[in-house]
């Protein structure tokens, strides 16, 4: 290409790009803010209007989730407000033994049984071994009540087995029974949730555990029974059986 000095249009139509090169050439700050800041700038733009609509986009399919998306199942990290708790009211007693599943246990009935005159029994009538009723452990106490009812020997007074063996109570219609008199271990629990006991107790319509001496089902001897004062430090004792009577409070499994 030939530049003309003499006609700068022959230089303009001969090559196009001149006068912008003049420019660049001779203006250099407005050069740089035309051909560089302002297509930069309008590219700016054009990627945060990208940006904004995708944005968008995203915020309306999320919002558009309807109830027939798939769940995403937070059942584990979901309390249960319905699990027994020792102390709670259940089936007609007081909760004071849970087994490992946190559904099965034992409650204790909320008063003290009497047979109608009085709220003290015997053991049993009589002296003498009463076979497999010397179980201590947590669960022997139903068995014990068996074996005591079959071996028993009438006596003075009101049989603390018999006692429990015969009470039940009606709970939304439906009979509950089953009730036995407490292991050793079993009765220990009565002296270990006292407070929590007499509390739903009263508060369905029971009376308090005294500050008594109650009997277990749990044969020491021959001659004699363990039974347990449920206040101050709640010491078990072995009592002579057809002479001693005390407090009776059933217990049953659920």
């Amino acid at each position: 290409l030939r530049f003309s000095a003499e006609n700068p249009r022959t230089q303009t139509r001969n090559f196009p790009y001149a006068k912008t090169l003049a420019v660049i050439f001779t203006q250099p700050f407005y050069s740089f803010c035309i051909y560089i800041i302002k297509p930069i700038r309008k590219l700016m733009k054009t990627l945060k209007t990208t940006l904004l609509i995708t944005c968008s986009l995203f915020f309306l399919v999320g919002c558009n989730n309807d109830d027939d998306s798939p769940a995403v199942d937070n059942q584990e990290n979901i309390p249960e407000n319905n699990a027994l708790e020792i102390g709670d009211y259940h089936e007609g007693g007081v909760i004071i033994y849970l087994d490992a599943t946190g559904e099965h246990g034992l409650v204790c009935s909320i008063t003290d049984l009497t047979d109608g005159n009085t709220y003290y029994a015997i053991w049993n009538g009589g002296v003498g071994d009463i076979p497999r009723a010397d179980g201590t452990e947590i669960g022997t106490g139903k068995q014990n009540t068996i074996d005591i009812l079959n071996g028993y020997i009438q006596g003075n007074g009101p049989n603390a087995a018999g006692l429990c063996a015969y009470y039940s109570v009606i709970i939304d219609g439906e009979r509950k029974d089953g009730w036995f008199l407490p292991s050793k271990d079993e009765l220990n629990l009565l002296f270990i949730h006292k407070d929590l006991i007499n509390a739903t107790a009263v508060a369905n319509g029971g009376t308090e555990i005294g500050n008594e001496r109650y009997w277990s089902s749990s044969e020491y001897d021959a001659d004699y029974a363990w039974k347990q004062a449920l206040y101050d430090n709640g010491g078990q004792y072995a009592y002579w059986k057809p002479t001693y009577s005390d407090r009776v409070r059933a217990v049953r499994e659920f």
